[in-house]
């Protein structure tokens, strides 16, 4: 039996087994809900690659509710308004732009393969790993995980688990994936698209990232994103790839969603796998709002006391008396 393994910051190993060459599904980690919040603030950490706020201007304009059908435009301007070039002069950003074309937007229209560029950019975000037998062997798993292809129409090859999440698909006049910032910056940016942001439905972000999450909704063409997208905007196309790989392995499925915290904000992920020939692949994987929350202090009060905050549906703020101090 083959044992491959992902890696954690408690320097554990977490295995899936592959039974046979032939069925690779992948059961899922046994992993604690405290254990992934801990590696998810650990990845942002080491994301290097990141972009910083000042870098990235964003306009977010109107408000749009989740229900409207694409006949109303809050948001006549695009949304981002600039992003430093510098950002995308790094190496995973420059291959995930060339990865752009690989991909036919239209589902039911089988995929062409573009081996070289695919193996450029797994080598530069799967270089090895501590714990795998060889990196050729990591690689080989995540490159089915995320770029093998599958069919999701007409029983031919049209879809990638990295295609739907970071690419988007369109089938009729809806668009489905697309959870990326740095697609949807490109998008806006080519007028051969045709892709108009609409509005935002629910924006997130503390510590002076004041555009960190964005719940959005928008138009390519004449098809819809009808519950909108969600962004994690600055992130890394490698911090992206590993947190949500983290989450497909441990809560996949109709289990418990993975909670985490991206730059302090409570994030929930949901992930569904595709398997067809006895292999598991990467089916859909996006970030919602959690229900979760966190606390955050803030400076104290006057009178001594403290002011926290909880960052869920809303920012509500609350003075609480520090343990020991408050008098009757």
């Amino acid at each position: 039996m083959d044992k491959r393994c992902i890696w954690n910051p408690r320097d554990t190993c977490l295995y899936f087994a592959s039974v046979s060459s032939n069925l690779e599904v992948y059961s899922g980690f046994n992993v604690p809900a405290a254990d992934l919040l801990e590696m998810s603030k650990f990845m942002r950490d080491a994301d290097a690659n990141m972009a910083r706020p000042s870098q990235i201007t964003a306009n977010y304009q109107g408000h749009i509710e989740t229900g409207d059908t694409g006949t109303k435009d809050n948001a006549p301007e695009k949304f981002f308004t600039r992003v430093d070039p510098k950002v995308f002069d790094r190496p995973s950003y420059k291959q995930f732009f060339e990865m752009m074309d690989n991909f036919y937007k239209e589902l039911g229209k089988a995929e062409p393969r573009v081996s070289k560029r695919e193996i450029n950019f797994g080598q530069t975000l799967f270089p090895g790993h501590p714990f795998a037998e060889s990196p050729s062997t990591f690689r080989s798993s995540m490159k089915q995980l995320w770029f093998d292809h599958y069919s999701r129409a007409l029983g031919v090859l049209d879809s990638s688990g990295f295609e739907h999440i970071f690419m988007g698909e369109v089938k009729g006049r809806e668009v489905f994936g697309m959870h990326n910032w740095v697609r949807f910056f490109w998008l806006e940016g080519n007028s051969a698209e045709n892709f108009d942001y609409k509005g935002y439905i629910l924006k997130r972000g503390v510590r002076g990232n004041k555009y960190a999450r964005l719940f959005q909704k928008q138009l390519w063409g004449n098809a819809l994103k009808r519950a909108g997208s969600t962004l994690l905007i600055g992130t890394s196309p490698e911090y992206c790839m590993a947190l949500f790989t983290m989450c497909f392995l441990s809560r996949r499925g109709n289990r418990e969603l993975c909670e985490v915290e991206v730059d302090g904000i409570p994030i929930s992920i949901t992930s569904f796998d595709v398997v067809q020939g006895g292999k598991a692949y990467i089916g859909s994987i996006y970030p919602s709002p959690s229900r979760r929350g966190i606390t955050v202090p803030a400076l104290p009060a006057p009178d001594g006391r403290q002011r926290v905050c909880s960052y869920v549906t809303l920012v509500r703020c609350y003075d609480v008396w520090p343990q020991g101090n408050k008098t009757e």
